[in-house]
């Protein structure tokens, strides 16, 4: 059953049919925009620690686990992500946990401006016209996982455009499980590449919030379920319209975007469980 999408979406659901037909050709992101004014970007300066998406004074939710230390005390990522939990305290974005740069034209930058376990987080700038997509990307393991668990934290920035700021990807289409922020709000949706005309449809999620926060995508493909949480919170509950094979990748950050306004969203502490 499709779910029911309310009227508040309406107008992000607007956006979203727009880019589809701005679409030419599916790319490693998902979408290549025809027309897309200005230069691709790509650039290694940290976003200003005064912007809209929070400097160094941005506010933080009470940290709720333990810091990782040197001896291998808890995952700051939370009790259930020991074998994989990323906080992101390197120079380098892609030295450590198999992350790859796939995305182009967005800065994906590691960022010391403000986080949640110190000091430094993973940040995407959208500069308003420098291209569709910047995110990381690592392989899901094993592809044969039924269910699968992202945590993260987030600090959005409300004035950011319609965005997919976190995809599961699965080959053959491809399709994909997606986080939507748009301007505050958040959804989750599917998206299918291999259906004609492609299939998208989006669930609502409620509003982003101030300030960082720890979410967790969770999705059963036994029993067709797509979750997200925030803390305790169940945010939305969709039930999967489309079937859903091997597990491709997992991609953090912006794979699409409808530009506009410049902005940045950040993360941290993420958190991969497959099983």
């Amino acid at each position: 059953m499709r779910a029911e999408r309310s009227a508040s979406c309406y107008i992000r659901g607007v956006r979203a049919l727009a880019f589809f037909a701005a679409c030419s050709t599916v790319c490693a992101c998902g979408l290549t925009i025809v027309g897309t004014a200005g230069p691709a970007g790509g650039g290694t300066d940290s976003p200003e620690a005064g912007d809209a998406s929070g400097g160094p004074d941005a506010p933080r939710p009470p940290d709720d686990a333990p810091h990782v230390d040197l001896d291998g005390g808890p995952s700051p990522c939370g009790a259930d992500f020991l074998a994989l939990c990323d906080t992101f305290e390197r120079e380098a974005v892609t030295t450590a946990f198999d992350w790859s740069l796939p995305g182009s034209g967005l800065p994906v930058i590691i960022d010391d401006a403000t986080s949640v376990s110190p000091t430094r987080s993973l940040a995407v700038r959208l500069t308003g016209f420098s291209g569709p997509s910047g995110f990381v990307s690592r392989p899901l393991s094993p592809p044969s996982a039924r269910k699968i668990r992202v945590a993260f934290a987030m600090l959005v920035d409300s004035a950011m455009a319609y965005s997919q700021v976190l995809s599961v990807q699965f080959p053959g289409g491809p399709k994909y499980l997606q986080v939507i922020a748009s301007y505050g709000a958040l959804e989750i949706a599917e998206q299918d590449f291999s259906a004609f005309p492609t299939y998208f449809d989006a669930t609502d999620a409620g509003a982003a919030g101030e300030g960082w926060a720890r979410y967790e995508l969770r999705v059963d493909l036994d029993a067709a379920e797509l979750v997200l949480l925030r803390g305790a919170e169940t945010l939305a509950t969709r039930a999967l319209e489309r079937n859903y094979g091997a597990l491709g990748d997992l991609r953090v950050g912006i794979t699409y975007t409808a530009l506009g306004a410049p902005a940045t969203i950040r993360y941290d502490d993420v958190g991969i469980l497959a099983e």
